[in-house]
């Protein structure tokens, strides 16, 4: 803020503090439910489940509402949202199984956002990631997949297939 001392600041989230103060957060078969307050209390509904598309049309109500849209206009437009291909898609696979493919972004958040994608699905007992390197995240490999190993421990990943280099040469990270 100090560095941009002209420009206006607001925030999201639970905290009370919040500009937008989001609270009772359901999950509901249609999708996510939650009430905004900033300009007033607002319930709004999003056709989604994971919590990456709920951040995201988070930000995308903030800034309507900053730009002057009405409640109306922004329950409206949040609730006709539809899926951008190529983020969390859901797709049939093959014996009854079902694929979730996160092909646009490759790092730890969104890897976390897919896995909690597949948990929330209950069809499967049986959970298999399929994962290529994650390119340019700043850490060392060791550091990196030491934290994917134990992500796919805490969510019950049964089985890991690891394609790239960087996934190679740390393969003695993660469970036979």
């Amino acid at each position: 803020r100090k560095n941009f001392p002209d420009k206006k600041f607001f925030c999201w989230g639970k905290d009370p503090e919040a500009d937008f103060r989001v609270s009772s957060v359901k999950n509901l078969p249609e999708g996510i439910s939650f009430k905004l307050g900033g300009t007033s209390e607002n319930i709004i509904n999003i056709p989604f489940h994971d919590q990456a598309s709920f951040e995201n049309a988070m930000h995308v109500a903030v800034l309507l509402y900053q730009l002057g849209y009405s409640d109306e206009f922004v329950r409206k437009a949040l609730s006709e949202l539809e899926p951008v291909e190529m983020r969390l898609e859901i797709l049939k696979g093959i014996q009854s199984s079902t694929l979730i493919s996160d092909t646009y972004n490759s790092d730890l958040a969104s890897l976390a956002n897919a896995l909690d994608l597949l948990l929330q699905q209950m069809q499967h007992k049986r959970r298999t990631l399929i994962l290529s390197d994650i390119l340019q995240s700043g850490r060392s490999d060791e550091d990196l997949y030491s934290e994917v190993a134990a992500m796919l421990l805490e969510k019950e990943v049964g089985r890991f297939i690891g394609i790239g280099p960087s996934l190679m040469k740390m393969r003695e990270l993660f469970p036979a």
